[in-house]
């Protein structure tokens, strides 16, 4: 596999070569100044755009400044082109030129634009103009951009000069990050934007606009980027879905429906899946994003799972529907949108795993197991949502609704091991259990959000409250055997057989109040005031009933187990949150933005257990100081860069359970037995963590750059001390030293352009350095641990033909022990992967992914396999909405999932079962109407 590697080697090197060499051929200058003809002033908003004289392809386009002047630069010199000037209320004004190769640039001078007339009608330019300038909304004229008859709405913003798609499903205009995609000023069955773009035709498409959404009535300055797709107005009705299903070899099965309807008023949407090639969805947006009807990206995040352990069956279905109840107004709105998703799933697992840990004076612990488990679960989820608005008030009110039903089978074999330094050994527990576990959870949420004018320039403060329902119910029966031998000591044999009954009936509430901009009630605004309280109230009944077998087979009552537990807590977090906004502009130029934040929070904890043993009747009380604060800073150059700065502090508490306090000791767990603490305090983290990003905002020349860091202290650090007795394991937890931590992250991202060419490279790294204590044999142990993933990820993209991704992935985890044990463990996992999707005709597509993986760790030898899946997708009909696909997975026959992790003084090595090759055929049928006709 080492060709492989030098294979993306190579693609990577090209495609560098290919973004340096843009910037050699594109390198001329154009400029000049648009003005009214008659009246000689200067005319700012009116579209320039460059064409091409060969195919008429759109190459760039401007909106003059406040001068009227426009600036173009990255031209093609030495070749003929076009430029149309174009303004509500004038003539269209075309101009051609070529930019002299040896100066680079050229000055156009004044365009003088001519009031329209009717008289001078027929001797106008016939150019729809590709973009302009509605007020404060940039508006693109979809006609103006000629596409295949089968376009959709994702191949159109692929060509809208200084947009991007990003590979991750970001998108960005001129380096702005486009926060929502809108279709008639609604969300379009949901909030993913592919939805739309990969499902809406191209000819249905009126406009794109493009315009800013302020998220502060303050100042109007503070705004998001917005994308509106209007449609024509006879194609503001639809239909479309897709109904698929698939065979294949391995008894391996897939069916899908999807059918989605919308109105002016109405959306609403039916989804349906089974298969038993580990796909799984989590919601209704899942299923109807991933049955596009168009999308030449390999990445899709409902894809069979090659890396999930276990192999999966799954069925889920679900409904959508959105409705508004009053016609489309500025500032008004009326809508309800509703959702349900169900799922039945099943996983079958079978792993087979060996752990080391290192222990004091250089002594080990083996722990081989092996793992089964049948797992079925059905899940119901319902939300209901509800906005109304208009001048004179916001109400907004959410309800969520979950239920779920699991139950698993579980056995489980184990033998572990104690070795001293020269790999004598000391102990070995064997073990073997069986389980049934039942369980049911119902979970309840609703959200309230009130504001409303006092009068047209006044508000009254913002209500918001929440209120959370969880009940919980589980059953679990399980049989253990246990056999413990000490190699030196034949006294200290033990050995159990024990059957335990366990019930678990709990409810958690959780509610949330709290009132914003209450600066308003005196008409201040220099400093914004909020107040909030969060409380949390959990019950947790226990009814452990344990027996033993007897010298004579029978199972008899353990008096000391079988017990009853009612578990309370209470958590309160009052809060008072103050904000001090600064703000400067230049109209044109620039804005900064500072934005001081501080929230003084406290914490209050009360804990109290009622047992059947004395020493589990405890009752806590403590109370934290958890102040947060944070300062933002921003600044935006119109048209050049925005840079933002943010700088965070925020302290917490933890708190220790019962099972850390005093847990009710079982001796069946003979070779690993956990003790309790009653004098354990709580624990309380101090974070600081900086931000710094830096977004490119010039035409063509996309980069964003982050940075993020984060240090932090644990005080009273929770900790594990351990001791060995007889070849035994003991443990309990206590407040250890502090425990320190590091994370550091980066991003960067760079996108090219060369007229339809689009090349993009990303670059994410991500690391954490921890110092955690524990103790072992009353000695200080500290584990240094190092982890953190690097990731790099070239896209290049010609639209309607080829998309091709390369990345290479890497994970890795070091942990090095000091004071009781100079040890050190180290595990990580590489992944290249190729992706590609090449449309070889209208009709006909090959799409393929190829994932080379290696896995190495202490102590055994690397491990090295390659996924490779492939497909030959086929379209039929005159809207080619009928599809016929092969598909080839795991082709090689090689995935082997293997278990590489890390924690602490542990390091974790195994296999388990996964998805391996099958080959299947599915056809698929993609109903599409818009419009009346």
């Amino acid at each position: 596999m080492k060709k492989f590697g030098v294979t993306i080697g190579f693609i990577l090197m090209q495609l560098a070569v290919f973004a340096q060499q843009r910037d050699s051929t594109l390198v001329g200058q154009l400029d000049g100044i648009v003005r009214d003809s008659l009246e000689q002033h200067m005319m700012p908003s009116a579209t320039v755009a460059i064409y091409d004289t060969r195919d008429s392809s759109l190459i760039s386009y401007r909106l003059t400044d406040a001068m009227g002047g426009y600036i173009f630069t990255g031209l093609p010199v030495g070749r003929r082109l076009k430029m149309i000037v174009s303004y509500t209320g004038y003539r269209p004004l075309e101009q051609r030129f070529i930019i002299p190769a040896d100066r680079r640039k050229l000055d156009l001078g004044y365009a003088d634009l001519r009031r329209r007339t009717t008289d001078l009608a027929m001797f106008e330019v016939k150019a729809i103009p590709p973009v302009t300038m509605n007020g404060d909304t940039l508006e693109f004229h979809a006609d103006a951009f000629a596409l295949d008859t089968n376009a959709v709405v994702e191949d159109l913003f692929r060509r809208l000069p200084g947009m991007t798609l990003w590979g991750d499903g970001k998108i960005t205009l001129n380096g702005r990050e486009v926060k929502r995609v809108l279709v008639e000023g609604k969300s379009f069955f949901g909030d993913d934007p592919r939805i739309a773009m990969q499902n809406l035709p191209k000819n249905v498409v009126d406009k794109i606009q493009v315009y800013e959404k302020s998220k502060n009535k303050d100042n109007p300055q503070h705004s998001d980027t917005e994308v509106n797709i209007k449609l024509k107005k006879d194609k503001k009705t639809g239909l479309f879905g897709k109904l698929g299903a698939g065979l294949g070899t391995d008894d391996r099965k897939e069916a899908e429906i999807n059918l989605n309807l919308f109105s002016p008023k109405t959306q609403l949407a039916f989804a349906g899946a089974g298969n038993n090639t580990n796909r799984t969805a989590n919601d209704v947006t899942t299923l109807i994003r991933n049955a596009a009807f168009k999308s030449v990206s390999p990445v899709i995040d409902y894809l069979p799972d090659f890396y999930k352990q276990g192999i999966a069956k799954s069925f889920t279905g679900g409904i959508s529907l959105d409705h508004e109840f009053v016609p489309e107004r500025e500032n008004q709105l009326n809508r309800l949108a509703s959702r349900y998703f169900v799922t039945n799933n099943q996983l079958v697992l079978e792993q087979q795993s060996q752990t080391v840990s290192a222990l004091s004076a250089g002594n080990t612990q083996l722990l081989d197991a092996a793992h089964k488990e049948l797992n079925r679960e059905m899940n119901h989820h319902a939300t209901f949502t509800h906005t109304n608005q208009n001048p004179r008030h916001y109400t907004y009110l959410d309800a969520n609704l979950k239920w779920s039903d699991n139950q698993s089978e579980i056995s489980e074999r184990g033998a572990a091991y104690l070795l001293s330094t020269d790999t004598l050994l000391q102990s070995t527990n064997n073990s073997t259990s069986q389980s049934h576990n039942t369980s049911r959870d119902l979970t309840f949420r609703a959200d309230y959000s009130n504001h409303h004018r006092m009068t047209m320039k006044q508000w009254l403060p913002k209500v918001y409250s929440s209120y959370t329902l969880s009940l919980r119910n589980n059953d679990n029966a399980r049989w253990q055997q246990s056999e413990f031998v000490a190699a030196d000591d034949p006294s200290q044999h033990v050995s159990y057989d024990r059957r335990y009954q366990q019930d678990k009936r709990g409810s958690t509430h959780n509610y949330v109040f709290r009132l914003e901009d209450l600066q308003r009630l005196w008409s201040g605004k220099d400093l914004i005031f909020s107040v909030q309280h969060t409380a949390w109230l959990n019950h947790l009944h226990q009814d452990n009933s344990v027996s033993d077998r007897d010298g004579t087979g029978h199972y008899i009552l353990n008096p000391y187990l079988t017990n009853k537990n009612h578990l309370r807590t209470f958590r309160g977090q009052p809060s008072l949150n103050i904000r001090r906004e600064f703000y400067k502009s230049f109209p044109g130029r620039y804005n900064r933005r500072l934005l001081a934040s501080l929230a003084v929070q406290g914490e209050y904890y009360w804990m109290a257990n009622e047992s059947g043993r004395a020493f589990q009747q405890l009752e806590r009380r403590w109370q934290r100081f958890t102040p947060n604060a944070s300062v933002y800073y921003q600044k935006n150059n119109y048209g050049e860069w925005s840079r933002s700065m943010e700088l965070r502090y925020r302290s917490s508490a933890m708190y220790p359970t019962i099972d850390q306090l005093a847990p009710l000791v079982d001796s069946g767990q003979i070779w690993n037995l956990q003790l309790g603490n009653a004098q354990l305090k709580p624990a309380s983290k101090d974070e600081v963590a900086f931000s710094f990003k830096h977004n490119s905002e010039k035409a063509g020349r996309d980069f964003y750059g982050a940075v993020e860091l984060a240090a932090g202290i644990v005080h009273d650090a929770f900790a594990d001390s351990s001791f060995y007795e007889e070849g035994r394991r003991r443990y309990y937890v206590v407040n250890g030293d502090q425990q320190r931590f590091i994370n550091a992250g980066t991003e960067v991202k760079r996108s090219f352009k060369l007229k339809q060419h689009q090349l993009q490279f990303t670059l994410k790294t991500n690391g954490n350095l921890s110092l955690t204590p524990n103790y072992v044999e009353g000695l200080a142990n500290n584990s240094r641990n190092l982890s953190g993933t690097a990731g790099s990820i070239v896209g290049y993209t010609l639209p309607d033909r080829l998309q091709v991704n390369a990345s290479d992935q890497l994970t890795w985890y070091q942990s090095t022990q000091t004071g009781a044990n100079e040890l050190r463990f180290s595990n990580k996992m590489n992944v290249l992967a190729l992706d590609a999707s090449l449309v070889m005709s209208k009709s006909l597509v090959l799409s393929s992914n190829l994932n080379y993986n290696t896995t190495t760790s202490d102590g055994g030898s690397p491990i090295r396999f390659t996924i490779w899946n492939a497909n030959v997708a086929y379209r039929l009909l005159k809207g080619k909405n009928l599809e016929c696909k092969l598909s080839v997975m795991d082709l090689l026959r090689q995935n082997t999932n293997v278990i590489n992790k890390g924690y602490n003084n542990t390091l974790v090595r195994g296999t388990v079962n996964v998805l391996q090759q099958y080959f299947m055929l599915t056809l698929a049928y993609y109903p599409r109407k818009f419009g009346s006709k």
